[in-house]
């Protein structure tokens, strides 16, 4: 599929486009709207696609003072331009926020980002909380947001990408107490067969999150500011506090209590505390959580005890990587129901009859590739080299032979190249070696 990559005069673009939005908003002696029937009519001339209604919108936000009209135009709004500096100039008390800010119990995650305008909402709301008032009394939030693209061509075609550049900064007083910014990754190239269709808007991707850790690592917070503050309705400054927390106790509250689990991470990944990681190990409701904490144990009994009976493979294995009891790590490579979690025990074991038969009885390759791979023994290599039936745990035992007559044969007869490609390396390997 043919592709298109960023245009080498892009920045002419994006001059030529500024300067004309410049040109528009001095000379077109549109009065700026005040009243709920002007902004009205703007918004529904703006959604039909009257970019000078867009426009004049724009220029009103900066003017208006009055809550309902700024929560008007940014719930109603269709453009995301508009939508996000409605919200950057609402008041922080305003009652529309709450509706604007998305679902509380999201936090980005995965390719789930909230878009611009509903991370600053849950922003304002974050700083109304009561510790973080009664530490910055006047606290403010200023958002900038602008509007940025890229141009792509290639094979006589080309598109343009609207992107953003965003800046928020919490201050009191004119002193600054957190700023950080972010701009829309353009991808390095698009398909060509999106040429007829609209890209729309590629998010900044703002992380609230960061700019509230930053604020709340302040010396003013106490650790019972953060306790409490981890308690908020707002995921984002619950993780900015887990993320400030230094008490154990607080930690492991959140990391088994917390609905949101990149909060509960957050917490569990500064748990130190054996105890309290023994009960995350065992109690965490998500498997991640407790895999965390079991890559955190010392206690080679719960260990134990969590490799045979966890019912969440990566937690038993976890759990295994960490065993030293050969006799339990013998029981787990033969029980186990999952590949993974054999393969792991097998790479701890040392017992080279053991690992023999494994490497011959196991149903699964991987598990028998992790044996191969630990043996010495030349005639059980040689054997398993020409007669396994999969050509990963033949690659496996290739790499440890030295008979050069047998290594000769495989890198001619065997069926798989890549089996023979190693045959050939190991061969040169060893006549090197002697030379």
């Amino acid at each position: 599929m043919n592709s298109w990559k960023p245009s080498k005069w892009l920045k002419a673009v994006k001059r030529n486009a500024l300067v004309s939005a410049a040109c528009a908003v001095l000379f077109s002696n549109i009065p700026v709207a005040a009243t709920a029937q002007d902004i009205g009519k703007l918004l529904g001339d703006c959604a039909n696609g009257d970019q000078k209604a867009c426009d004049t919108l724009r220029s009103s936000i900066g003017t208006l003072t009055n809550q309902a009209l700024l929560a008007k135009i940014a719930v109603e709004a269709k453009d995301w331009d508009v939508r996000t500096k409605a919200i950057a100039a609402m008041d922080g008390t305003n009652p529309a926020l709450r509706g604007l800010a998305g679902n509380l119990g999201e936090l980005v995650s995965g390719s789930f980002y909230l878009v611009t305008g509903e991370a600053i909402a849950r922003l304002k709301l974050a700083i109304q909380e009561p510790r973080i008032r009664i530490r910055f009394p006047g606290i403010i939030l200023k958002a900038d947001v602008s509007a940025v693209s890229q141009f792509y061509s290639g094979g006589g075609g080309y598109a343009i990408v609207s992107g953003e550049s965003v800046s928020i900064m919490l201050s009191q007083a004119g002193k600054t107490l957190a700023k950080k910014d972010w701009s829309t990754h353009f991808p390095d190239t698009i398909s060509a067969s999106l040429h007829d269709k609209p890209w729309g808007q590629l998010s900044a991707k703002v992380r609230g999150e960061e700019l509230l850790a930053e604020l709340l690592h302040n010396a003013a917070f106490t650790q019972d500011d953060l306790a409490e503050l981890s308690s908020s309705e707002i995921p984002e400054l619950r993780m900015a506090a887990a993320a400030n927390l230094t008490d154990q106790a607080s930690l492991a509250k959140i990391a088994l209590e917390d609905k949101n689990w990149q909060v509960a991470t957050a917490a569990g990944e500064k748990l130190t505390d054996q105890p309290l990681l023994a009960k995350v190990a065992v109690e965490a409701h998500y498997g991640d959580f407790r895999r965390a904490a079991v890559e955190k144990l010392t206690d080679q009994a719960l260990l134990a005890k969590i490799a045979v009976e966890d019912e969440n493979r990566d937690v038993r294995r976890a759990a295994v990587s960490k065993l030293t009891d050969q006799a339990l790590l013998a029981k787990i490579a033969v029980e186990d129901e999952n590949p993974d979690v054999r393969s792991a025990a097998v790479s701890k074991l040392t017992d080279e009859a053991f690992l023999a038969k494994i490497a011959v009885k196991d149903k699964h390759w991987a598990v028998r590739s992790s044996a191969v791979e630990k043996l010495t023994d030349q005639a059980l290599l040689a054997k398993i080299a020409v007669e396994d039936k999969d050509e990963e745990v033949r690659r496996s035992a290739v790499p440890k032979l030295t008979d050069q007559t047998l290594l000769t044969k495989i890198a001619v007869e065997d069926k798989n190249p890549n089996v023979r490609s190693y045959a050939k390396v190991r061969l040169a390997q060893i006549r090197n070696d002697t030379k």
